[in-house]
């Protein structure tokens, strides 16, 4: 079993902007997940001509081509659930996407359409963990924070005036309008540390998030703030309400947690709001807007939608 860094272990858990996944974590990950012997399939069994990702046998998951892994990813999440009776073929996914992780991790900056292949990944986590780490080592779930947690702080996915590439890439563009969202990678990312932080790691992170200066961040996180915000205050927070909230705050096949997906801890999402309103002050605040001013693309969209007030009346004033 990989052996727990515990410098890494006992550091505060901060986002900053280029502070990417853990090498040693990565590395922890991939020596607890050999390479399975057969290849996965899709998760169809009605025709003889099932197909079966035959080149994972062959290719390291650095050179795997990125479509047949979005396949695998959508395959495996959704076949873990709709076959969980199937037991051989739920083993052969687990097995694989275990095995593929850490490369999933650091390919993770790849794009796709208006998504980043970290989406997926979580996604994919989520389902496959959505009973806690029992069979992992110990360890895991803090190599998971420290590698797929912070896969968007790598410095790849930040441009050279320190602005956050991933909120750059959503298009606010809907129908026609510009309405704020936030970055599919952003929010999934925000509710990973949400739900596997340890509530004591809450308000430290929170000081980190709230610390970065990117416009295109700042943005991203009021629109998730507005969004999530009945999540946050619910007593049993979910992630089939993601699909539900009033703005845009879901992911690359988010919708498949609907029926399996673990638990928000309310301790988090309490602690979460509690931290935010200590730090998130009003003056704060509108640094930010001011700070956002500067992109008209942003500050016009979040005007229409008073996000701004929403963010002040309800989520800082509750």
């Amino acid at each position: 079993m990989p052996q727990q860094n515990t410098f890494e272990n006992s550091a505060p858990y901060v986002w900053g902007p280029c502070v990417g996944p853990s090498k040693a974590a990565l590395a922890r990950l991939l020596d607890a997940a050999p390479r399975p012997i057969a290849p996965p399939g899709e998760a169809w069994f009605m025709s003889p001509q099932r197909r079966m990702y035959t080149e994972f046998i062959d290719q390291p998951s650095s050179t795997i081509p990125g479509s047949p892994l979005r396949h695998f990813l959508f395959e495996a999440t959704t076949g873990v659930v709709a076959f969980h009776d199937m037991t051989e073929e739920v083993e052969s996914w687990r097995g694989w996407f275990r095995h593929l992780l850490p490369g999933l991790i650091a390919r993770g900056d790849e794009r796709y359409a208006f998504h980043f292949l970290i989406e997926p990944v979580l996604t994919a986590f989520f389902r496959f963990y959505c009973q806690g780490f029992e069979r992992e080592y110990e360890g895991f779930q803090r190599d998971v924070l420290e590698t797929l947690g912070k896969a968007i702080m790598m410095p790849s996915l930040w441009d050279e005036d320190g602005e956050s590439i991933c909120a750059q890439y959503q298009d606010w563009q809907t129908h026609g309008s510009l309405w704020p969202s936030c970055s599919g990678a952003i929010s999934a990312s925000l509710f990973f540390c949400l739900t596997y932080l340890e509530k004591e790691e809450i308000a430290v992170w929170v000081e980190s998030i709230v610390a970065i200066k990117s416009a295109y961040f700042q943005a991203h996180l009021l629109a998730w703030l507005a969004g999530s915000y009945e999540i946050l205050t619910s007593e049993m927070p979910h992630f089939k309400d993601i699909e539900k909230a009033t703005i845009n705050i879901k992911w690359l096949d988010s919708w498949t947690l609907e029926k399996a997906a673990p638990l928000i801890p309310v301790a988090n999402t309490r602690e979460f709001l509690k931290a935010l309103r200590r730090v998130l002050t009003l003056d704060t605040l509108y640094a930010w807007l001011d700070n956002i001013s500067r992109y008209s693309e942003l500050s016009e969209p979040l005007a229409s939608a008073r996000i701004a007030e929403i963010v002040a009346d309800a989520v800082l004033a509750g």
